[in-house]
């Protein structure tokens, strides 16, 4: 069962993200290696509210740092996932 719990301020620091892609077949490939620094704080913390007072903001302004920070992120992504999706059909047709 949860523990209950009450978190009256919680302040976590984003520094250097690293973000590295792995797909099978293909060595890691790193995609994101920056630093951010903000601080994302958010109040009276529980168990209940967790999503909705530290995940989902906190995920939403890290989104948001990305598009500032490093605007081809996303493209890039986008570019790795269709790389493999492509390598992955070429590879059914030849069996």
């Amino acid at each position: 069962p949860k523990k209950s719990f009450l978190i009256g301020t919680a302040r976590i620091r984003v520094g250097h993200v690293k973000i590295i892609v792995e797909t099978e077949g293909r060595a890691p490939e790193v995609i994101l290696d920056r630093e951010f620094n903000f601080v994302f704080e958010a109040k009276n913390v529980t168990e209940k509210n967790l999503n909705q007072t530290v995940t989902i903001p906190l995920g939403a302004e890290a989104l948001a740092s990305v598009a500032v920070v490093a605007p081809r992120l996303s493209m890039e992504i986008a570019n790795h996932e269709l790389r493999k999706s492509i390598t992955e059909k070429l590879l059914g047709e030849k069996k």
